[in-house]
């Protein structure tokens, strides 16, 4: 389903691979169901080859298994929940329309986490990034009526965890690139990116969006700062390529700020 969706290919083995794994998911799962919940080992299974994403294939047998969650145990909220995040990575990395196909899927099963837990963060958390990246990719007005829904999703998540980095470093984003005359803020938003790398000092990505913010509020020294903290951190293992990008655009903002 979901799988016919990712740009590049896997190989035959590979696919081969993945269909053994998924098949051996409905058979765990079949004598599961009386629980409620996706067996942990599953759940587990599609964690790893999600840290490991960088390699294609990984993301098809992971998508695999957690599909095969839903459709065993339709209001599985782990499955749900990992299955928006999965497509709204695959979002962020394809280009035209198919950014929008994918953001709408990562929608979606976002809207179903929420449904079946509306009580944990990570359902709110992808519901928001899906949410504001699909209305980015369709245009101004789709971006001002998503407004307060995203808003209204990443203050859920920090009411829910106010310790939930990744929802400051969010919030921070949403601040900083929102206008003024709708409700954005330069200050707060250097406020809620600051909580984050105090949350999750490791995380070069929390750094950049610090950085970011920063040089938007004239504060060069301390822009310059975070993104030497992005170009210092080790390379993450689970998306290294990715890590890549955010050390260019680190190195090119020192760059653009040289003499302020």
């Amino acid at each position: 389903m979901g799988a016919g969706v990712i740009k590049g290919k896997t190989s035959h083995r590979g696919a081969l691979r993945a269909g053994r794994t998924v098949m051996l998911a409905l058979c765990v799962l079949a004598f599961s169901r009386a629980a409620g919940a996706a067996p942990k080992s599953i759940i587990d299974k599609a964690d790893s080859l999600y840290e490991r994403r960088y390699d294609t294939k990984n993301v098809y047998e992971a998508i695999g298994l957690l599909e095969a969650v839903t459709i065993a145990m339709p209001g599985d909220y782990d499955a749900s929940w990992r299955l928006a995040r999965i497509f709204w990575f695959l979002g962020d990395k394809a280009e035209g329309k198919e950014r929008i196909a994918l953001f709408e899927r990562s929608k979606q099963f976002a809207e179903a986490a929420v449904r079946i837990n509306g009580r944990l963060v990570d359902g709110h958390y992808w519901l928001a990034s899906s949410y504001g990246s699909l209305a980015m990719e369709k245009g101004i007005f789709a971006m001002v009526f998503a407004i307060p829904v995203v808003r209204g999703h990443i203050e859920e998540c920090i009411r829910i965890d106010a310790n939930d980095a990744r929802a400051h470093s969010l919030y921070a984003l949403f601040l900083w690139k929102l206008p003024g005359i709708l409700g954005g803020s330069i200050g707060r938003a250097i406020e809620e990116a600051s909580l984050a790398v105090r949350l999750e000092p490791e995380n070069p990505v929390f750094w950049g969006i610090l950085g970011g913010t920063l040089e938007a509020g004239g504060r060069y020294a301390e822009a310059r700062g975070a993104f030497q903290k992005v170009l210092s951190s080790p390379l993450r293992k689970d998306d290294p390529i990715e890590d890549e990008k955010f050390r260019r655009e680190a190195e090119a903002a020192i760059a653009l700020m040289e003499g302020k």
